[in-house]
């Protein structure tokens, strides 16, 4: 079963102003989901084959690792395009400082389409919606660890994973990283299977919220 997100007052925008953007989001959602699947699935039945490397199974799963990340980040920032419907053009705004040290109250643009910069305005001015403002203080450590991943993927370095044998689970794992680490994996590097279930959970329990606590509000622009 696809993720639904189904926020009543965003449904009846979206068929008012004849717009397929939530549609759009199911499908990202549907992708996320598929994603998550391969990468277990991989894990679980072609790990002997994953692990030869330099292979088509091995290629392909550096692959749907890097584009869970991505997912997950173009997912949120659609969100928070979303979220600017709930408030007035108003709560965007906040002081800053011109060139010349002058305050004036300026609308923060990145905070209406960037769901990292959204979540910053909305803590940093937490007397504008103090419950929202207090959930995303408290609830978004698997965003941190998502929004590392992604931005170390994307600006600094090639995805880079690693076998080892677990002599207390008596398991083999697979860890990765966006630093080169010789042959085995270092500290800074983390369990594929681990991030994957805390990142995806954390996701999907923030959509569910996310529809509980905007189905009580009203569109406002």
């Amino acid at each position: 079963m696809w993720k639904k997100f189904s926020c009543a007052p965003l449904d009846y925008y979206v068929k008012n102003e004849g717009t397929l953007r939530l549609f759009q989001l199911g499908i990202k959602f549907a992708m996320l989901q598929v994603t998550v699947e391969e990468i277990k699935e991989t894990i679980h039945s072609r790990f002997s084959t994953l692990v030869q490397q330099n292979n088509r199974t091995f290629y392909g799963f550096l692959a749907d690792l890097e584009i869970y990340f991505y997912l997950i980040q173009s997912s949120l920032d659609m969100i928070a395009r979303f979220t600017c419907h709930f408030y007035p053009e108003s709560h965007w705004k906040e002081i800053k400082k011109d060139k010349k040290k002058r305050k004036e109250e300026v609308t923060n643009k990145k905070a209406k389409e960037n769901f990292t910069a959204q979540i910053a305005f909305i803590k940093r001015n937490a007397e504008n919606d103090p419950e929202y403002a207090r959930y995303l203080a408290e609830n978004l450590k698997w965003f941190e660890k998502a929004h590392k991943h992604r931005n170390e993927l994307a600006h600094n370095c090639a995805l880079t994973i690693f076998f080892s044998r677990d002599n207390v689970e008596k398991r083999d794992k697979i860890y990765f990283g966006t630093k080169l680490g010789g042959a085995h994996p270092r500290p800074e590097h983390e369990e594929v299977v681990k991030v994957i279930e805390e990142t995806y959970q954390g996701f999907n329990d923030f959509i569910e919220y996310y529809n509980s606590f905007f189905s009580n509000k009203n569109i406002v622009q």
